[in-house]
């Protein structure tokens, strides 16, 4: 073999034929960490927020809270997502030389 590049299992996604297919999939899954969350997190803030409800208002910091928390989660998983799947980690991991 005098490549200087190995073949990974990888490799598909770098095929031209599976480069759009797998963006598509990658940002749709991207999308989907971001969206099930403030499904689920949107009714509770609101519903905490209202002054009207006393039993919930005092959890509105905790809602808060835990939005930010999964939202900056999200945001790590999706980074790792891309870097992973357009090989954004293999210049950092296996320096050529």
């Amino acid at each position: 073999m005098s490549s200087l590049h190995k073949k990974s299992r990888f490799e598909p996604l770098f095929d031209k034929t599976w480069r759009i297919f797998t963006m598509i999939v990658i940002v749709a899954m991207g999308i989907s960490i971001v969206v099930v969350p403030l499904i689920l997190l949107i009714p509770l803030l609101i519903r905490a927020a209202d002054p009207a409800n006393t039993t919930e208002h005092g959890l509105l910091w905790l809602w808060i809270t835990m939005t930010v928390i999964e939202m900056a989660l999200a945001a790590f998983i999706i980074w790792s997502m891309f870097r992973t799947a357009f090989g954004l980690w293999q210049n950092i991991m296996y320096p050529n030389k």
